[in-house]
């Protein structure tokens, strides 16, 4: 049986491992630390309840990314205040997230949302089909 402990320390080598594989860097004021993160990735609205249906997923430009957080650019305003954001490749991990905050910023000439989002809890990956699965 995996515990807890177990489970931490697989998402945090995880997060690690994606940061390193894809080149992250960068510095932050928060108590994580960030780095910049400019791949897609896909992300979808969350009810808090039932996991989005796979159709409702669409892939957006990560920011930055750290153990406690990411940041996404979209061309609107979030829809709802949590998202579930599929990080790495398939199968992907599943992560439940609260949008802290969103402001405003250019990117590549358009003007962009830019939300910052505290990761709330794993999922599991996609394979998984509901949010009990959570391991």
């Amino acid at each position: 049986m995996v515990t807890q402990a177990q489970s931490d320390a697989a998402f945090y080598e995880m997060v690690y491992s994606l940061l390193h594989q894809q080149g992250g860097t960068g510095d932050d004021r928060r108590g994580s630390r960030r780095h910049d993160f400019g791949f897609m990735q896909l992300i979808a609205p969350y009810d808090g309840r039932r996991l989005p249906g796979e159709q409702q997923f669409a892939p957006f430009p990560l920011h930055d990314l750290s153990a406690g957080g990411f940041s996404y650019y979209a061309p609107f305003p979030p829809s709802s205040p949590l998202v579930i954001v599929a990080l790495g490749k398939a199968p992907y991990k599943l992560l439940s997230a609260e949008v802290c905050h969103t402001s405003r910023k250019k990117l590549q000439g358009q003007l962009q949302y830019l939300m910052g989002c505290r990761f709330l809890k794993r999922i599991g990956t996609s394979a998984d089909t509901s949010c009990s699965d959570e391991p």
